[in-house]
């Protein structure tokens, strides 16, 4: 095996139906990896599986509720017990509601923190549960780069990053001893699905002119005058996922095109 790649491994990725979730997917299975593609959105992840089989990959589709920790311990030993080994997990599943902090429901702040953290947190236990006797493993959680540039109206999706921020780092100093690497992306403005239904008209259109000058404004942040594609996240997952970053835990990597370039 190259260290660039991920032949005999296996990987678990959640949100795995759209988005960074697919592209994760999809880069993994590319470089080799056996994936379990996990998403609520059962149709979507198996689309993804389509798309890794038509490229000579290897995946299966999983109907999964990250906020359940029930749900999530069945679909991580199930996975291990299929491909016989869990090496790398990848917590993509997300959801965003735009609330400000004095208005703030219990509801909204409750599904936010259980979808985010809460998942993330359980898919993470039941991975470790998995890599320890292996003595190996890699966890990449997405955070958000909401982190650096933080917005009132994002208040309930940033603060639910921020405790995987923090999961990240003392996971880590948990399970380095086992050899278990466990890292954050907090990527910058990406062009995903999840993004663009901010930007429907109500006709359920995408609204375009809308949407072109908000692709603008964020471009001119950037250095790169770009924005980010799915796959630019999923690239900084494949070096966390392979010996290319084995001397690399407890970090948080922020591709994001210089938008913000924290000390």
């Amino acid at each position: 095996m190259k260290i660039t790649d991920l032949v005999g491994k296996t990987a678990f990725v959640t949100g795995a139906a759209s988005g960074i979730g697919r592209a994760v997917a999809t880069t993994f299975a590319a470089f080799g990896a056996k994936v379990t593609c996990a998403d609520l959105d059962e149709s979507g992840a198996q689309s993804t599986v389509e798309e890794i089989e038509a490229a000579g990959g290897t995946a299966e589709a999983v109907r999964l509720d990250v906020s359940s920790r029930v749900e999530v311990d069945q679909a991580l030993d199930d996975a291990a017990a299929r491909w016989g080994r869990l090496d790398v997990l990848c917590n993509a599943a997300g959801i965003f509601i735009d609330v400000l902090p004095s208005l703030a429901a219990d509801a909204d702040l409750n599904r936010v923190m259980q979808v985010n953290y809460m998942g993330s947190l359980y898919a993470a236990q039941a991975a470790v549960r998995h890599m320890l006797p292996a003595r190996a493993g890699s966890i990449i959680n997405l955070s958000s780069g909401g982190l650096d540039s933080p917005k009132p109206e994002q208040f309930a999706y940033v603060a639910s990053k921020a405790a995987v921020t923090e999961l990240t780092r003392c996971l880590a100093l948990e399970v380095g001893a086992a050899n278990i690497r466990v890292n954050a992306i907090a990527a910058g403005y990406i062009d995903t699905p999840m993004i663009r239904r901010g930007y429907v008209s109500g006709s359920g259109q995408l609204d375009e002119g809308r949407w072109n000058e908000t692709l603008e404004r964020y471009r001119r942040f950037s250095p790169l005058g770009m924005v980010g594609e799915p796959v630019d996240v999923a690239w900084t997952a494949l070096f966390l996922a392979t010996d290319m970053s084995k001397f690399t835990t407890g970090q948080t990597f922020r591709p994001n095109g210089g938008f913000v370039m924290p000390r």
